[in-house]
């Protein structure tokens, strides 16, 4: 395990009197907007120091972020925010990029490779085609913000004789948003957040849980799904009832080669993801993870539906 620290300065405590300052609720105040306005903030890394290795499997990584306000000379300036967080590596990883990814902050992303668009081999993307009267359209860009998660499927589709697993969101307990790829579970990454102040409001803890939806038993080594349910394996049914949590959309962003789907609220967000930064699972077929064929544009296949029993 490494421990990533990132510090960044901030001005929106400055003009805050010393006192002011260091008042329990004005500081938990300015630690829970920093860490929403996280994604804005210029960060640098500051240290990166071995810890002991937490349990196998662990998917929980455990993030704190405090203000520093020690310096009498920084205060014109606003605290220093110092954001850390705990990750184990796997192969070559770069400490400061999963860092990065886990927390959310921005990245420089390289585009995947892509394959041919005449090479229609098993080991890259299928889209389909959903038929039928449930069918409402494509999904204008903006349409899920400021709705609730009420149903979350990897399973959905039928071409009559079986599944072939798009995933769709229930929004408001009507229409369904739905990305019509192929065995989306190993596409998708879902991440859990959760915010806890400390007793003293001087720090905020945050735990992040992120994996995949799911995998292959083959591929549970690299990858712990939320959900995995297999003959002769042990299941795993960590997906959340959104029925129950129902979290407000607060963003959905699309391009070409993914999407961002996040809802909640500041003490817990579920994000969705699939994207060029985000590790995939090998799959069976050739061993490598699967990718998007040229001229594939993720954005344009969402599409909104009156139901979830869907025919391709």
């Amino acid at each position: 395990m490494i421990r990533v620290t990132f510090h960044a300065q901030l001005s929106t405590a400055a003009k805050d009197s010393p006192a002011g300052i260091m008042d329990p609720v004005r500081m938990s105040h300015v630690l829970y907007n920093t860490w929403l306005d996280r994604r804005t903030i210029a960060w640098h890394v500051s240290d990166k120091t071995p810890t002991p290795r937490q349990k196998s499997h662990s998917t929980a990584y455990p993030a704190t972020l405090v203000l520093d306000y020690a310096a009498a000379s920084a205060l014109p300036n606003g605290p220093t925010a110092r954001l850390s967080i705990d990750v184990d590596l796997a192969d070559a990883q770069d400490p400061v990029e999963k860092a990065k990814r886990l927390l959310d902050l921005p990245i420089v992303i390289a585009p995947r490779y892509r394959r041919p668009g005449n090479d229609r081999s098993f080991g890259g993307a299928s889209f389909h085609t959903i038929k039928g009267a449930s069918v409402i359209g494509p999904m204008p860009a903006q349409w899920p913000v400021d709705r609730t998660i009420t149903a979350y499927s990897q399973y959905l589709g039928s071409y009559g004789q079986g599944g072939v697993g798009l995933s769709g969101w229930q929004l408001n307990g009507g229409s369904w948003i739905v990305l019509p790829i192929s065995d989306s579970q190993s596409w998708i990454t879902l991440t859990k957040e959760e915010m806890n102040p400390s007793a003293d409001r001087a720090r905020l803890d945050i735990k992040i849980d992120q994996r995949i939806i799911g995998v292959h038993p083959n591929g549970m080594q690299e990858f712990w799904p939320w959900e995995h349910r297999y003959c002769s394996h042990d299941p795993i049914m960590d997906l959340p009832d959104f029925a129950q949590l129902r979290p407000r959309v607060v963003r959905f962003a699309a391009t070409a080669s993914g999407f961002l789907l996040e809802a909640g609220d500041g003490g817990q967000t579920w994000r969705f993801e699939m994207g060029d930064h985000l590790p995939r699972p090998r799959w069976g077929g050739t061993g490598t993870p699967r990718d998007l064929y040229d001229g594939e544009n993720v954005a344009a296949t969402f599409i909104l539906t009156h139901g979830c029993y869907l025919d391709v």
